[in-house]
């Protein structure tokens, strides 16, 4: 699930998989016990902002998407939109390192407890790093991945399957000072049992 400027959107990571599920600007998803929680923000004045919720899948296979400039992002650094195509949604964004501090784009989801699929997207240009850091926050720690974003452009690349309690935080830094780094989107699927045992 991603929300968009047209409203709340499901998929599967295919574009026939890709669907408007509700047509209102949501915020704030979460997914807790088989309901995905959000806001829904109402053009009209008796209404505004609602808390709505949605039964999803009770067997854990629902995908939470971050997509750049959701909800859930922060960054510091200079992040620019990218003109290459294969984009996740809207648009992807880029950077490279140009002083000492490298910029780094972070995506969050609130999860319910259980073990996840992480995977990442970015869109094509042979230009890109061979070597964009990938650190992903889990309950047993951070595991950190290197990703050539000159291969495999336009489609979900798994980052490992782990552990989360409340909440997942991958992070990409632009360590690269030569070729860009791109952020895009982040999928968190569901891959095992609700419980970390």
């Amino acid at each position: 699930y991603f929300p968009a400027e047209e409203g709340l959107w499901a998929s599967d990571g295919t574009p026939a998989g890709t669907m408007l599920v509700q047509e209102v600007p949501a915020s704030n998803l979460t997914v807790a016990g088989g309901i995905l929680y959000f806001i829904a923000i109402a053009n009209d004045e008796p209404h505004g902002m609602e808390l709505w919720a949605l039964p999803v899948s009770d067997d854990c296979d629902a995908d939470i998407i971050i997509d750049n400039g959701s909800p859930g992002t922060s960054f510091t650094g200079q992040w620019q939109v990218s003109g290459a195509p294969l984009f996740f949604g809207r648009n992807s964004l880029w950077s490279y390192v140009n002083s000492k501090f490298a910029p780094v784009y972070n995506f969050q989801a609130e999860l319910d407890p259980g073990t996840y699929e992480v995977f990442e997207w970015h869109s094509s240009l042979s230009t890109r790093t061979r070597a964009a850091r990938h650190l992903i926050a889990h309950a047993g720690g951070t595991a950190s991945l290197l990703v050539d974003q000159s291969i495999n452009p336009g489609r979900w690349n798994s980052l490992g399957t782990y552990g989360f309690s409340d909440r997942g935080t991958v992070t990409i830094r632009a360590e690269d000072s030569v070729r860009s780094t791109n952020a895009d989107a982040i999928r968190f699927r569901c891959a095992g049992s609700r419980a970390i045992g």
